[in-house]
């Protein structure tokens, strides 16, 4: 439980950050990167001229993340992809999307934890899954107020 509210802190970090969304330049294809090595995500990053660094997280220094020119991190632990948060791609910018989606599921819709030694929260809500796909969770991060998508993140449940 501790490590997942850590990588969720680590992701809505980042989601705070001005979004540089392209959609022609968007690389997801709807594939789920959790447990990729950090060396293929960097190659096909590279590939696509997409790839804009790889440095240490700043919180805890137990993540590299690499990040890419679309707005999208991924967070790599002991060289394997645990963590991925990116902009929502069309339907998945409206809140109802993802209720539809987890409907019939065990989710969470609940305030941003706060952020720990910054002293004060993220604002909005996240709503997530921890069983919606397979082993993995996905969820997002929204704006209650106009039920608008910031951020999809999926974690792994290890």
């Amino acid at each position: 439980m501790n490590k997942r509210i850590g990588i969720v802190l680590l992701m809505s970090l980042t989601a705070c950050s001005p979004s540089k969304l392209d959609l022609k330049k968007q690389p997801y294809d709807g594939k789920n990167p959790l447990n990729a090595s950090k060396d293929e995500i960097v190659s096909q990053l590279q590939q696509k001229g997409l790839l804009e660094g790889v440095q240490t997280s700043a919180l805890n220094g137990l993540y590299e993340v690499v990040i890419s020119k679309n707005d999208t991190q991924y967070f790599v632990k002991d060289g394997k992809v645990v963590s991925m948060i990116r902009p929502p791609v069309g339907q998945e910018e409206k809140l109802i999307f993802w209720r539809y989606s987890f409907q019939g599921k065990l989710y969470r819709d609940q305030e941003m934890p706060a952020t720990g030694h910054l002293g004060h929260r993220i604002p909005g809500r996240q709503l997530a899954c921890d069983t919606c796909e397979n082993s993995r969770g996905v969820g997002v991060i929204y704006d209650p107020s106009s039920e608008r998508v910031k951020r999809v993140f999926y974690y792994d449940q290890e």
